[in-house]
């Protein structure tokens, strides 16, 4: 009987082209919103040839980094000896058989997209409504400087009464 020890995890893609994982990093956010995983594949033979790739285009650990949206991945099983993960993309993050399946994992991106925008825009509103209100405060800081100025140019030097008389009459 043969014994089998633990592998790399296989990564299969959706258009059946498949590596091996050598890390990976789950859990970053883009700038856009998006959640994805970060990967280091160990292309196969097969996904070499399929994609055009050369070895020019591995890292020291002959690995290639890609990242994928977490929605997209799918993770069949934690054994340590056929530990297996399909993205629903193909490597290049193009439509396969899979991802045209499943339409709501796009409407999941493109809300995660939505919400960063709006995140955004709701920041760079509250910088705004801050900025107006320091310039509010310094008009109206301005215009009690002046009020008081125009108040003190009518008051006589003397003894504080009105330049134009009695302001009751």
């Amino acid at each position: 009987m043969q014994r089998y020890g633990p592998q790399w995890p296989i990564i299969v893609f959706g258009n059946g082209v498949q590596g091996r994982i050598v890390r990976s990093t789950p859990g970053i956010i883009e700038d856009d919103g998006v959640e994805v995983t970060e990967f280091y594949i160990m292309p196969s033979p097969e996904m070499m040839d399929y994609y055009n790739l050369r070895n020019d285009d591995l890292n020291d650990e002959s690995a290639i980094v890609r990242r994928y949206p977490t929605v997209y991945i799918v993770q069949l099983n934690m054994d340590p000896i056929i530990n297996t993960i399909i993205v629903l993309c193909d490597f290049n993050w193009g439509d396969t058989p899979l991802t045209r399946r499943y339409p709501s994992m796009q409407t999941i991106l493109d809300y995660q997209k939505e919400r960063k925008m709006l995140l955004n825009e709701n920041a760079r509103l509250h910088e705004e409504m801050a900025l107006k209100t320091s310039r509010m405060k310094e008009y109206f800081k301005r215009e009690s400087e002046m009020m008081k100025s125009i108040s003190n140019m009518n008051r006589g030097p003397d003894n504080g009464e009105f330049i134009g008389g009695d302001i009751s009459e």
